[in-house]
């Protein structure tokens, strides 16, 4: 059980460097990625709800800004994902 946690906590801070990376390289058109506006719509929602409530309390500061609140969002859930699977299979390893 803790290796799936383990896996799973991996596999989502991945998938959001992954996220948080097509922005700039999109913007940049490296890798021939056209430009588009909607590349940043994956980080928003592998931080949600975290990034809709930094953007009610901190507001519109720019892209740039943008991109850290979607990292800190990622790295939240990241965080209680962690959490959640470390109480989970210390619950488990103590009923045996």
């Amino acid at each position: 059980m803790r290796r799936a946690c383990k896996i799973t906590v991996g596999v989502f801070l991945l998938l959001g460097a992954v996220a948080l990376m097509l922005v700039p390289l999109s913007r940049a058109g490296v890798l021939g990625l056209s430009p588009d506006p909607l590349t940043g719509i994956f980080s928003v929602l592998l931080a949600m709800p975290w990034f809709f409530v930094f953007d009610s309390m901190l507001g519109d500061q720019g892209a740039g800004f943008g991109l850290l609140m979607a990292a800190a969002g990622i790295g939240l859930n990241a965080g209680i994902l962690g959490y959640i699977c470390h109480k989970s299979a210390g619950a488990t390893g103590k009923a045996k």
